[in-house]
This record gives C-alpha cells, sequence and structure tokens, in this order.
C-alpha cells in the first residue's frame, strides 16, 4: 500500500550494478529507490501501485483545475478554441496521438 513503503537511496552507478535486485525489490517487496548524486535527489523506482495512485491524484486535480476554470468568466468552449485557431478536432488529435 503507498505509504508504507521504505526509501532507499542508491547512486546511479550502483543502481546500474544491482538493477535486477532493485527492481525485484520495488516489485515484491514494495520498497521505493531514490537515486541521488552528488546529493541532489533525481529520480525514483517505485511499485506500480504508487505509481498508479500519483497518476489518479493528478487526474483528480486537472479535473478540478478545469472546472474552476469552466466557471471563471470569458472562458470559451473546446470547440470555439479550435475554430478561433483554424484547427479540427481530429488534427488535433493526430498531433497529439502517441506513435
Amino acid at each position: 500500500m503507498p505509504g508504507s513503503s521504505s526509501v532507499e537511496k542508491v547512486s546511479p552507478s550502483k543502481a546500474r550494478e544491482n538493477l535486477a535486485e532493485i527492481i525485484g525489490k520495488v516489485r515484491f517487496g514494495k520498497k521505493r529507490f531514490v537515486f541521488s548524486s552528488r546529493g541532489k535527489d533525481i529520480a525514483a523506482i517505485v511499485p506500480i501501485e504508487d505509481l498508479v495512485l500519483l497518476e489518479k491524484f493528478e487526474d483528480n486535480q486537472d479535473i478540478k483545475l478545469a472546472r474552476q476554470a469552466l466557471e471563471e468568466e470569458g472562458t470559451v468552449t473546446f470547440e470555439d478554441a479550435l475554430a478561433k485557431l483554424g484547427l479540427s478536432e481530429e488534427a488535433v488529435r493526430l498531433a497529439t496521438t502517441s506513435k
């Protein structure tokens, strides 16, 4: 469960040497690793459940901000914005679809 995992700091070079072990500890032990370089945290490996929870939190924040924006005076619909920019929904969909 997120929040109950311990965090271990490791240098990127040590992580490279022990990647399989680190992945096993993350996957089966629900341990979190933070990579540090020159005393600064630079990246992390966390259990997938933690990532899913973080993404849900971010989505909820985005929804909250979108609702607040819709309540603001002077907002425009997505369709109106596209028309003003001379874009079609299909063009936007194609531009934002990952390959």
